[in-house]
């Protein structure tokens, strides 16, 4: 266990206050088609050359035009701009729609904002409840995670000199100037340095980071750099944006899975309202419990919750939960933005348990394993998602889940050399895998036959998963020997036949004299037949002959 070091730094608590972190603009998007009328700086202004486009730019007071999302690989996410203004947002959304057809799909701009509810400030805690709520040394005995398992935390900024976070980043974008505090503490919470002595333990243990600004397209830059679960503990506003949607569909396409904070009662004004980006379809929202799987905080008092909703997917510790929020600080704090962490740290683990999820995977085995606390919090039934997140569970059913496994058909369809069969039946878990195969003698098909004998290995690949296996074909039904022992007089029933088989067993034994057994003993001379058959259905009939031995006659002298 880490020794917990407690300081207490009041010239941090005003900018990590979250009214001082918001960051507010007026901006709306849309796509212009024809390029040449794009607005472009003219000494301090902004012109265009169409003129309905450049008065309502004049207008407004337009600041600034740029691209929204060059991180995407959507031709036509690729073609949304963004005005930004020194203006009411709804008034140049509404010039844009009713007086000009320059452009077209105006909707207003996402507002970013970070959802930490910050107090207690300089709380002492005594032990981190969250990580025992969600069973993470359970989760542990699994895995504690891999570093080629990269997680990405889109947030305000990131103080990557934190005694938790040194040697865990692999990306962080040196020339953000923004507030270190929220991103700082949300990143640790996820996968900050565990086992190391100092500060708290993390979830996501030995897992990965990469450290992205707080908007969409950072969000799309971070997945097609390799981070394979995406952390959003921000809100870009209350109402539904297309693009927003078709750059998460991008980002959950590309195999990243999105967890976001679904928000903190008074967000969107109300802890009933949806919350964006945690509503988007492809977002796994999460949402704040106690440690007593309370989603009121203060028990009874119905003021006191964060969001519950229909977007809502899980819940995770979000009240008083331990975290770092600059280096030496450790405090305890509210926040679906610190809940969702939980869930994001485990998702790595369950990537680094079994490295073929599917994003479809793991949010079955998020919801299957879930503890349901619906009992327990009758107010919010229904509206706490599939309950609260075990991590153990999950990643153990994550380890345990079959990925490929062979099955075959092994056998001949005759009863001589080059007549052997293989046939590979099955398959893998994720049934849209395509499946490839290498045989040992070259051949790529799930199926080879007349096949000489001898040992085949094949290799199985569906999707990232593959599996090996090998068979040995033997088409000769036997190899046999006998001792035969002759008899000393034609009808003394003292001789035999003792047979060696060797081959595809096992066999069945049928004599001509009506005996069943491998062998035949105490019979009198002549010719014996016997057909070995074998579980394939072949048969071979062998014939042996046993003698007598003449007993010479004594004379006396």
């Amino acid at each position: 266990m880490k020794t917990l070091i407690i300081l207490s730094i009041s010239s941090l608590l005003i900018s990590f206050n979250a009214n001082s972190q918001k960051t507010k603009t007026s901006a709306v998007w849309l796509k212009i088609d024809d390029q040449k009328i794009l607005p472009t700086k003219v000494g301090t202004k902004l012109k265009s050359t169409d003129e309905t486009l450049n008065a309502i730019i004049t207008k407004n007071k337009v600041q600034s035009v740029e691209y929204v999302f060059s991180n995407s690989r959507n031709p036509e996410l690729k073609k949304v701009v963004q005005f930004t203004c020194d203006c009411n947002a709804e008034n140049l959304y509404a010039d844009l729609v009713n007086n000009t057809k320059s452009v077209r799909g105006v909707e207003i701009a996402p507002v970013y904002e970070t959802l930490a509810t910050p107090n207690d400030y300089t709380t002492i805690f005594p032990n981190d409840y969250a990580l025992n709520l969600i069973g993470a040394q359970a989760a542990w005995d699994v895995t504690t995670g891999s570093s080629d398992v990269i997680i990405g935390i889109s947030d305000q900024n990131f103080e990557v000199s934190h005694e938790e976070l040194a040697g865990k980043v692999l990306f962080y974008d040196a020339t953000n100037t923004a507030t270190k505090t929220h991103g700082t503490a949300v990143a640790i919470n996820a996968a900050g340095n565990t086992n190391n002595g100092v500060g708290k333990s993390s979830i996501g243990y030995n897992s990965s980071l990469k450290l992205y600004r707080m908007n969409y397209n950072e969000a799309l830059a971070a997945s097609y750099a390799g981070v394979r679960v995406l952390n959003l503990s921000w809100t870009s506003g209350c109402t539904f944006n297309s693009y927003a949607q078709a750059a998460i569909d991008e980002i959950w396409n590309n195999r990243t899975f999105i967890v976001a904070s679904a928000g903190n009662g008074t967000t969107c004004d109300g802890p009933t309202n949806l919350v964006y980006p945690a509503a988007y379809d492809h977002v796994f929202a999460v949402t704040s419990i106690g440690p007593n799987d309370n989603h009121e905080r203060t028990p009874g008092n119905a003021s006191t919750t964060h969001q519950h909703n229909s977007s809502v997917d899980i819940c995770a510790p979000g009240y008083d939960v331990a975290i770092s929020a600059a280096p030496g600080w450790y405090l305890t704090n509210n926040g679906t933005s610190f809940a969702a962490p939980y869930v994001t740290g485990t998702v790595a683990l369950m990537v680094a348990a079994n490295p073929c999820l599917t994003n479809d995977e793991i949010e079955t085995l998020l919801r299957e394993s879930a503890v349901n606390i619906d009992a327990l919090n009758p107010s919010y039934a229904g509206q706490l998602g599939a309950g609260r997140l075990n991590a153990g569970m999950a990643v153990s059913r994550a380890k345990s889940m079959t990925i490929l496994e062979i099955e075959s058909d092994v056998y001949t369809i005759g009863c001589t050399p080059n007549s052997g069969k293989i046939q590979i039946l099955n398959g893998v878990y994720n049934p849209e895998a395509s499946f490839e195969y290498n045989w040992s003698n070259g051949a790529t098909t799930s199926a080879l036959v007349n096949l000489p004998n001898g040992t085949y290995t094949v290799v199985v690949t569906a999707g990232c998963a593959s599996d090996t296996a090998s068979f040995e074909i033997n088409t000769n039904l036997t190899q046999s020997t006998a001792q035969i022992v002759n008899s000393t007089v034609p009808t003394m029933p003292n001789g035999s036949i003792n047979l060696t088989v060797t081959g595809d067993g096992p066999f069945t034994y049928q004599w001509n004299n009506g005996s069943t057994a491998e062998d035949l003993n105490g019979i009198v001379s002549g010719t014996y037949s016997v057909t070995i058959s074998n579980s394939n259905g072949c048969s071979k009939t062998l014939n042996y002959t046993v003698g007598y031995n003449r007993l010479k006659p004594r004379f006396k002298n």
